[in-house]
């Protein structure tokens, strides 16, 4: 069977429970009835983890993330490959053009910061030679060394 595709109304899902911790009687987790999927060791059977669809697109992103809590994991065979396939559809779309992505940004972030450095750098030759005659007024240069250009 499919992952969530049987829909139980046992007594042991719609019925009261005892707590352990407390050893009080719970009113029923799910009253109405529960979608249920094979047990990981497939002896019995046990409530679906994917009981809704923002459920199911929870575990989607944590395994295409590559995080995968482990919080909610198929079962089935069908469920197991599709989750293989997920995994690695993560790890070629995400993980892998982090490396370039942050290899391009280290290259455009270092050809501005050396740009900014070199745009600083003329200003100030252009400052020094431009203040350059004032601060030769008396001195012994002649007027060719005054007007060297750079």
């Amino acid at each position: 069977t499919l992952e969530g595709s049987s829909y139980s109304v046992a007594e042991e899902f719609t019925g009261p429970y005892m707590d352990l911790a407390t050893g009080k009687q719970m009113p029923p987790k799910y009253p109405k009835g529960v979608f249920v999927r094979p047990n990981i060791w497939n002896n019995g059977i046990e409530p679906s983890p994917f009981y809704s669809i923002p459920a199911s697109l929870w575990w989607v992103f944590t395994t295409t993330t590559t995080v995968g809590y482990g919080d909610s994991a198929p079962t089935t065979t069908l469920g197991q490959c599709l989750g293989v396939c997920v995994f690695y559809f993560g790890i070629i779309l995400l993980a892998l053009p982090i490396g370039v992505v942050s290899q391009n940004f280290e290259r455009a972030y270092e050809r501005a910061h050396k740009g900014g450095r070199r745009r600083r750098m003329t200003s100030l030759i252009h400052r020094a030679y431009t203040n350059a005659p004032e601060q030769r007024r008396g001195s012994n240069f002649s007027e060719r060394d005054q007007s060297v250009s750079l």
